[in-house]
Parts: C-alpha cells; sequence; structure tokens
C-alpha cells in the first residue's frame, strides 16, 4: 500500500488525490487471480481469435455487473445474467455429456420448451442424471439448494423486478453468492468430462 498523496500515474506524476476524497479499494482472494496458467490459455485464445464460450461470457458479465467499485453494483442485473449463464452451461453440458444414442432425445427436450418444460434447477437434477448418472442434487446438496434460490430470485427479478421487496432482500451479500453459486455450478458441470461417465 501506498500513501493516497504519494499515488502516480504512468507517466510519474503525482495524482491529485487526499485522503478526503472517496477511493473504492477491492480486496481480492488469491482464488480470483488469474493464474499463470489461465493468463498464458488466455493469450492463445487472442492469438486463436476463439470466442469464449457464450456461458462463459455471460458469467463474467454477471461478475462485473455486481463489481463493487465505479458506483453501486447492478445486482438484478448481475442475478439475471448469472441465472442466465448457468442455464446456456447447463444445455450445453448436457449436449457434451449425452452419448450418440441420446443425443435426439436431448435435443428434443431443450428445444421444445413448449412441449416438454423442464425448471433450470431440473436440469441439474433429473436431466443430467437421466443422460450420465451424475445429479447436483445427490452430488451436493448444498450447491443445488443454492442454485433453486439462484433460479427462484432470478424468476422473481424478471416476472417482478419493479418490486420493491425484491430489492430489499437482494442485497449486494445475496447477488455475489448468487454469481458464486453460478461460478460452483460451472466448475460441478466442467468436472463431469465424458471420459469420466460411465
Amino acid at each position: 500500500m501506498e500513501w493516497i498523496s504519494e499515488l502516480r500515474d504512468a507517466a510519474g506524476r503525482r495524482l491529485a488525490a487526499s485522503f478526503g476524497q472517496n477511493i473504492s479499494v477491492v480486496l481480492l482472494g488469491a482464488d480470483d487471480a488469474l493464474s499463470v496458467a489461465g493468463h498464458h490459455a488466455a493469450i492463445e485464445s487472442l492469438k486463436l481469435r476463439q470466442a469464449p464460450a457464450l456461458a462463459d461470457s455471460l458469467l463474467a458479465d454477471a461478475s462485473f455487473a455486481n463489481w463493487p467499485t465505479g458506483g453501486n453494483p447492478d445486482r438484478r442485473q448481475a442475478v439475471l445474467l448469472a441465472a442466465i449463464a448457468c442455464e446456456v452451461k447447463i444445455k450445453a453440458s448436457l449436449r457434451e455429456l449425452a452419448r450418440r444414442e441420446q443425443l435426439e432425445l436431448v435435443s428434443l427436450v431443450l428445444e421444445n420448451p413448449r412441449d416438454i418444460s423442464l425448471a433450470a434447477a431440473t436440469l441439474l437434477d433429473k436431466a443430467l442424471y437421466a443422460i450420465c448418472g451424475r445429479s447436483l442434487r445427490l452430488d451436493n446438496k448444498d450447491l443445488y439448494k443454492d442454485a433453486r434460490r439462484l433460479f427462484e430470485d432470478r424468476n422473481a427479478i424478471a416476472h417482478r423486478g419493479g418490486d420493491r421487496l425484491i430489492d430489499d432482500r437482494l442485497t449486494v451479500h445475496v447477488a455475489t453468492a448468487h454469481v458464486a453459486t453460478a461460478r460452483s455450478i460451472f466448475d460441478y458441470l466442467n468436472s463431469l468430462s465424458p471420459r469420466l461417465i460411465e
């Protein structure tokens, strides 16, 4: 840390900052830091002009919307984006994990919501179990409960977004927990490699 009066810009000029000014500081845990391997992978993706997967982009957008600096975080947007990111990730994972003979049925379920409708949390439980014999509800009950809360809050925002009670309940801590839940769901789904199933 440096004294605020000693903060300097890239050219070395001292910044006109004093102790009376509000400066937001956010301390990140070591888990939030980009690893050397992650850094190299990001550079390689850029070199190859590979766009990140849609689910990963949505999750990053959810984290950014909930970022506590530069004004108030947009808690509602963070929760909506985190839930959408999970839905996209779940559906992509079901397609990746399905065996060849299951793909047509997976497509029928995922692409015809008027004919067959499953709640997002159910995709993490019954649909995933039907495809690969694994279920978030059976593997991690606490994370499954958190996932259900995320989708319940998403629905409350989407259907009653202007409701003052929703905004009062949706604190920064709740929104942060929902984004963390989404990240944990991604980790869980990523751990279900098709090679490890069966």
